[in-house]
């Protein structure tokens, strides 16, 4: 087994190529610091780091699992949200909430929520995922009904 480094955090700061006045500020802002202080602050940035790596790799695998099975289907219902309805991202997740309702007759419990730092196409999939997507391309057909938009059929049923 290999022993780990006393001192890599000093190879942590050696690979931030850091200047020589900003190592002595370094070292002057731990020196001014008490020993708890010190470890809390390490602790929270530890907590901040694992939070940030687990919210990219849950995003890095949503898309990957996204483009793997709805990619086209996403971008249909991109293509009529944008060039159809021509509406905001905003309103049109309260339009399909509304639609997918009216599709299922209003038994539905659980929409699941749109994080617009995510963007739609996370939302999309976690709707088809819900509801299906004959449930979904329902309620995009109601919206286009209710907008007066309905014009070829130029989208795929499924």
């Amino acid at each position: 087994m290999a022993k780990i480094p006393k001192h890599r955090a000093f190879a942590s700061i050696a690979l931030l190529r850091l200047s020589e006045r900003e190592i002595r500020d370094l070292h002057q802002t731990i020196c001014d610091m008490s020993p708890s202080m010190f470890l809390n602050n390490i602790k929270d940035i530890e907590d901040e780091v694992d939070s940030a790596l687990s919210a990219f790799i849950g995003s890095h695998y949503d898309n990957e699992m996204f483009n793997d099975r709805n990619q086209s289907l996403y971008k249909e219902i991109n293509y009529i949200r944008r060039q159809e309805l021509g509406i905001p991202v905003r309103d049109f997740v309260d339009l399909m909430v509304d639609a997918v309702r009216r599709v299922l007759g209003g038994n539905i419990d659980v929409v699941p929520s749109f994080d617009s730092r995510r963007g739609l196409q996370a939302w999309v999939d976690k709707l088809i995922n819900y509801y299906g997507e004959p449930t979904v391309f329902r309620a995009l057909s109601l919206i286009r009904d209710k907008t007066g938009k309905n014009g070829k059929a130029d989208w795929l049923l499924r």
